[in-house]
């Protein structure tokens, strides 16, 4: 049996001028694209209203791309976020051995 999270996307957002600033969003949309959609039109209403901030917001106001990370199938929400972390961990160890 398939469960929810079996194409689960990390996806990795970035603030083209300084890509040290990122985060990587969680998904399990079929296409990253419907992802950030979704969260641009949260930005918009956050922008008129003022409720309901996260934190991916301040890339919006930026230079900003993004760019699927990676892919995989997990059995829970659990494994999915310690995985992030592993990745955001990867990440930064990346950018500091790309800029010595």
């Amino acid at each position: 049996m398939i469960n929810k999270y079996h194409r689960t996307q990390f996806i990795k957002i970035s603030n083209n001028n300084n890509p040290a600033e990122f985060m990587i969003d969680i998904t399990t949309m079929l296409d990253a694209r419907l992802r950030l959609s979704a969260l641009k039109a949260q930005f918009k209403v956050y922008q008129a209203t003022g409720d309901y901030y996260k934190d991916v917001f301040k890339f919006f106001l930026y230079d900003w791309s993004f760019y699927v990370l990676e892919r995989g199938s997990f059995e829970n929400y659990d494994d999915i976020k310690k995985r992030r972390d592993e990745l955001i961990v990867i990440q930064n160890l990346k950018y500091k051995i790309e800029t010595n």
